[in-house]
């Protein structure tokens, strides 16, 4: 599980931030969640539930056969609003599974924007 992309890479205070993450076959998701804050501090979360800061769960934008791994490459994606200048967006994406339970994107990164 793989967080892709964040754009516009340096966000501007009146641009909105998409996220994109990409689920191979090695982890079925059947939700993807990002979890942030404003506050410059870590979200702590669970499962799609946000017990510090916010919860917003992406969509599933595509899905495309990767041969090299012989299985299904699902995308998933979400656009954040806009944030005000000064303001530190702290996030970590991950994916959720009645099979696997939730996994965090590339092993449990927090980003900061």
């Amino acid at each position: 599980m793989t967080h892709t992309s964040h754009v516009p890479q340096d966000p501007k205070p009146s641009e909105a931030i998409t996220l994109k993450l990409s689920i191979g076959p090695d982890q079925p998701a059947d939700h993807a969640w990002v979890y942030w804050t404003t506050d410059q501090t870590d979200p702590v979360d669970h499962i799609g539930k946000a017990e510090h800061g916010f919860v917003t769960e992406l969509k599933e934008i595509g899905s495309n056969w990767e041969l090299g791994i012989w299985g299904f490459t699902r995308t998933f994606e979400i656009t954040l609003p806009p944030q005000k200048a000064g303001t530190v967006l702290r996030y970590r994406v991950s994916g959720t599974s009645v099979c696997k339970g939730e996994v965090f994107a590339d092993n449990d990164t927090y980003y900061a924007l």
